[in-house]
């Protein structure tokens, strides 16, 4: 960089540390939940936890497709599998889709779809996912993830918020 762009007897201006309550608000931000309220949200947000961990457990896998990038907007495909009841070897398949907007006023905008398409045995699932991928035109195999690797993935985001690299 030129030294004409840079200023050297200017020195960058401190910023103030900001001092929060122990309600985790900014100074003087007023707190409008009450704690009947907050233990409310706490129930629910446990409730909502184990639901969906009782739902990932029923999960034997899933099968991920390589998303297409087209027009500014991303798409993606995935075929889950999850076992109908704990008692059967039948499998339900759904097709999970979604589409993210890249660019334009829609920018950032996702549609998600869920279906079930199939009741299945597990043996039957890998024809589903080659035909999926034959619709497709993909040339590359499905990413694959099975049940234990799918929990981790979701127990990790539960806690940290983050998703497992």
């Amino acid at each position: 960089m030129s030294k004409a762009f840079t200023k050297e007897d200017v020195d960058p201006p401190e910023r103030p540390g900001r001092v929060r309550s122990a309600s985790g608000l900014p100074p003087g931000a007023t707190n409008y939940i009450t704690p009947a309220g907050r233990k409310k949200l706490e129930g629910e947000l446990a409730k909502l936890r184990r639901s969906s961990q009782d739902h990932a457990e029923r999960i034997a896998e899933i099968h991920f497709f390589q998303p297409i990038k087209q027009g500014g907007v991303e798409s993606g495909v995935a075929v889950v599998v999850e076992n109908a009841a704990p008692e059967t070897p039948r499998m339900v398949v759904y097709a999970a889709s979604y589409r993210l907007t890249l660019k334009g006023l829609d920018r950032g905008k996702w549609e998600v779809n869920i279906v079930a398409e199939a009741d299945a045995p597990l043996v039957a699932v890998d024809a589903v996912v080659r035909g999926v991928q034959r619709r497709s035109g993909d040339v590359d195999d499905a990413a694959r993830l099975d049940g234990d690797e799918i929990r981790t993935i979701l127990e990790t985001l539960a806690t940290n918020g983050r998703p497992v690299a």
